[in-house]
């Protein structure tokens, strides 16, 4: 039955095409002929993470500060349909982020280190709404979406180069949120090859981390992870008209 719904579809899409004079379809523009790859920093603010290390390490002039996270994306344009005066688009891709800190401490001939790693995982889907500037250049108006992502914790102690203890937390809820922004799309060989850059605002709060049913930070008044987050992005689309 679903199948029958997909073929229905996409005949209804192709035939509903071939009638409208002033439409006209870039790369991606059906089905999963365009494929995203590209990198992306998040700005978050994690002030309770920071303050719960640093306050187990005063003794030590450094300081953990855990503020930007990087890593990579990739995926697929499901639909992109171009128009005179607009075009809209759909897409799913799959986007990390990761952020590493540590301390050290030399006492006597040993060398400690304490190495923590955030890490950020998340599944997107996005729509994007946006209008024609010039020939080579669009502008996405407004680009909004879900996320479901899987934070993650780990913390190790090191001494003189080998580890001694290593733990990783994890957050089991279901973590769902959204972000909306938008951005520019410099197409470099038309309906094939295309630069695309944004910015959003991405919401979301994570209550915990947890490890063998030990909380990582027993505060229930206030999350660990806060606020959202900014994310930037600049990607390359490539392209297979149909």
């Amino acid at each position: 039955m679903i199948k029958n719904k997909i073929k229905f579809f996409i005949i209804l899409v192709l035939v509903y095409s071939t009638n409208l004079n002033a439409q006209s379809f870039g790369f991606g523009c059906l089905g999963l002929s365009g494929f995203i790859g590209g990198y992306s920093q998040m700005n978050y603010k994690v002030d309770n993470l920071n303050n719960l290390i640093n306050s187990q390490y005063t003794g030590l002039d450094s300081k953990i500060t855990f503020k930007t996270g990087t890593g990579f994306k990739i995926g697929g344009n499901i639909f992109r349909a171009r128009f005179e005066s607009f075009f809209f688009s759909t897409k799913i891709y799959y986007q990390f982020f990761k952020e590493q800190k540590e301390i050290s401490n030399l006492t006597g001939t040993s060398l400690t280190s304490e190495k923590f790693e955030l890490t950020m995982n998340n599944w997107n889907v996005a729509v994007d709404l946006g209008v024609p500037i010039f020939k080579f250049l669009d502008l996405k108006v407004v680009e909004g979406g879900f996320s479901f992502y899987s934070p993650n914790f780990n913390h190790q102690t090191i001494i003189n180069n080998e580890v001694i203890s290593e733990t990783d937390y994890e957050n089991s809820e279901n973590n769902l949120s959204y972000f909306v922004g938008s951005g520019f799309i410099l197409h470099i060989i038309p309906d094939y090859i295309s630069l695309e850059g944004g910015a959003y605002y991405s919401f979301y709060k994570i209550n915990n981390f947890s490890s063998d049913q030990n909380l990582l930070y027993p505060n229930n008044e206030n999350p660990v992870i806060e606020k959202g987050s900014i994310i930037t992005s600049i990607q390359l689309n490539v392209g297979f008209p149909l």
